[in-house]
């Protein structure tokens, strides 16, 4: 489910409708929906890491949710870089909505330097996110 058909979105979500997908800041999550087909090899996401910059810099503590409604790919080892330089990123997660994707996030777990935890529904993953970012 997109976030945006969800009762998730107050007035005080910001959302941004990026080249590479739709993002969607609450008060201390980002929600990531990559565009279908998207293929990032980490240089891409500058304007998505300038609104996280912006919105967080390097000392507001938050999680990311990476919520799969499309199909894309990452070059995870660049992706993992990027995400080392915000050391206030304290918790990832991402939803999925096909088993397809959902081994291809167990693969990816094993890259990444964070705990990544999935999920099969947006809410769920806010929730949990909220819940472990403290």
């Amino acid at each position: 489910m997109k976030l945006s058909d969800s009762n998730l979105i107050t007035s005080n979500t910001e959302i941004y409708s990026l080249s590479v997908g739709d993002l969607y800041i609450l008060e201390n999550v980002v929600v990531f929906e990559g565009v279908e087909g998207f293929k990032s090899d980490g240089k891409n996401l500058g304007e998505l890491t300038q609104i996280v910059d912006y919105h967080f810099g390097k000392d507001k503590i938050y999680g990311f949710i990476a919520n799969r409604i499309n199909t894309y790919s990452l070059n995870v080892p660049n992706v993992v870089k990027i995400m080392d330089t915000y050391p206030n990123l304290k918790v990832y997660s991402a939803v999925f909505y096909d088993q397809i994707t959902k081994r291809n996030l167990e693969f990816e777990k094993h890259f990444h330097n964070v705990t990544i935890s999935l999920f099969n529904d947006v809410e769920k993953a806010i929730s949990w996110t909220l819940k472990n970012i403290g």
